[in-house]
């Protein structure tokens, strides 16, 4: 009797564990589903317009795009870098939670203990309807995930720790750190100055012909292309902004590059000076006081004397003629 009532108790504890168990699998796959399904802000990035970060006690970080360029307005106003800002909105765009909590039945969850009331971190994302204001509280207890929420809603969503990355950046993180912007078809006339003398090239019916020091040269077309793109790959490595450098930095640069526009007037003109400790090259576009620095990979291909290398007029007949080579005559059978 005794054992007929423990066998029935041990089915009864195995029922009632599964029961729970799957109660539990089943809820918890439930709030995983509505995760996955679920965008914490409901936006567009292609129709932002306007991104502000505010991280308190640092100034905000104001961008807007103005005449379909972005532009950071503070704190302090520069051209940004349209590939990191539309990277960060398409970030946020697809930024799912990791789990949601909801308040119960005519309840408020307090948004205190989530580090989001009042909320020091915030992250506005401006369209032309409507504005959204994330807000960004505390770490998860384990640390690995951050509590936010869309300002009005009533629920708070576990995100990955990724979304405060982005309170991290700098203003400098947003500049535009191309060198030179231009149209490669659009130039029709170059010009390299380094420690091989000065070489200039000009474009002629879609030609490119070697105007100084000789004239009436065809250059490789591949080869001028490849050298326009890679002017236009330039990037600053280091930001150092307006500066006093002795003149002396200037007089005799390593390599100095004009790119002549179709219809403009004034070259865009980079000139790099002298390499720093660390390697890295100090430049600046001429007009301009701001200095910046060039990684040595990037300056060694304008230090070259590229045009030269670039001619493709070829001899018409070789300087020494080859001999005739004697036709062999048949072996004689023994």
């Amino acid at each position: 009797m005794k054992f007929r009532n423990v066998i029935i108790a041990g089915i009864l504890f195995a029922v009632l564990t599964g029961y729970v168990l799957f109660i539990d699998r089943h809820q918890q796959s439930s709030e995983d589903r509505q995760a996955e399904d679920l965008s914490i802000l409901k936006m567009q990035s292609s129709l932002v317009s306007g991104l502000k970060i505010e991280f308190s006690p640092a100034p905000p970080i104001e961008i807007a795009k103005q005449d379909g360029q972005w532009q950071v307005l503070s704190p302090e106003p520069m051209q940004a870098d349209a590939d990191t800002v539309e990277s960060l909105l398409s970030e946020l765009e697809f930024l799912k939670p990791e789990r949601v909590i909801v308040p119960e039945a005519n309840q408020k969850l307090d948004l205190a203990q989530y580090g989001l009331n009042p909320a020091t971190k915030k992250i506005f994302l401006k369209t032309s309807s409507v504005e959204h204001v994330l807000l960004i509280g505390k770490k998860t207890p384990m640390g690995r995930s951050v509590y936010v929420t869309i300002q009005g809603d009533v629920k708070v969503f576990v995100a990955p720790e990724s979304v405060e990355r982005i309170l991290s950046k700098r203003p400098e993180d947003f500049r535009n750190r191309v060198v030179m912007e231009f149209d490669s078809d659009a130039v029709d006339k170059m010009e390299i100055t380094n420690a091989f003398g000065t070489k200039e090239a000009t474009r002629v019916e879609s030609q490119w012909r070697l105007a100084k020091p000789a004239k009436d040269k065809q250059l490789d077309q591949e080869n001028l292309s490849s050298m326009l793109w890679e002017l236009r790959k330039l990037k600053m490595k280091k930001y150092l902004g307006a500066q006093e450098r002795p003149g002396t930095l200037w007089d005799k640069p390593v390599a100095k590059v004009s790119v002549w526009i179709k219809g403009e007037k004034t070259p865009l003109t980079l000139v790099i000076g002298d390499a720093l400790p660390n390697g890295e090259f100090i430049a600046k576009m001429e007009g301009k006081p701001e200095l910046f620095t060039l990684e040595s990979s990037q300056v060694e291909a304008l230090k070259k004397d590229l045009l030269k290398s670039n001619e493709t007029t070829m001899p018409t007949q070789l300087a020494t003629p080859v001999p005739a080579i004697p036709p062999v005559s048949p072996a004689k059978a023994p």
